[in-house]
């Protein structure tokens, strides 16, 4: 004779796993974001600010296809407005993204040579 426990008491006495969405969007205050780049963010984000090579690893992941599609742009602006990264990585991703410097991190603009 085999006793089986009912699914309720199967669930409560395995540890809970941590499932991966099967979704490709998350959703973030109305707003579609792709779910693995968040997730990836998140996971380089454990270990305290986002260094070059997680954003060099964002970065890599989002030109998954022929290009980068307005939805992973959006996530990467998403990162780097939500997420603490070191100096190295907002810059990459500010240039990557084609943002220009922040303000106050030198000139705005060039200057024309003097005569």
């Amino acid at each position: 004779l085999v006793t089986v426990p009912s699914p309720k008491e199967a669930s409560s006495a395995r540890p809970a796993l941590q499932r991966k969405s099967t979704q490709y969007y998350t959703i973030i205050d109305g707003t579609r974001y792709d779910r693995s780049l968040i997730e990836e963010a998140q996971e380089y984000a454990k270990g305290g600010a986002i260094t070059l090579d997680g954003v060099t690893s964002l970065w890599a992941n989002a030109h998954d296809g022929r290009g980068v599609t307005d939805t992973e742009r959006r996530t990467l602006l998403h990162v780097l407005q939500e997420y603490r990264l070191d100096a190295d990585a907002e810059q990459f991703l500010r240039r990557v993204l084609k943002l220009g410097p922040r303000p106050g991190d030198g000139p705005a603009a060039i200057t024309a040579p003097e005569a």
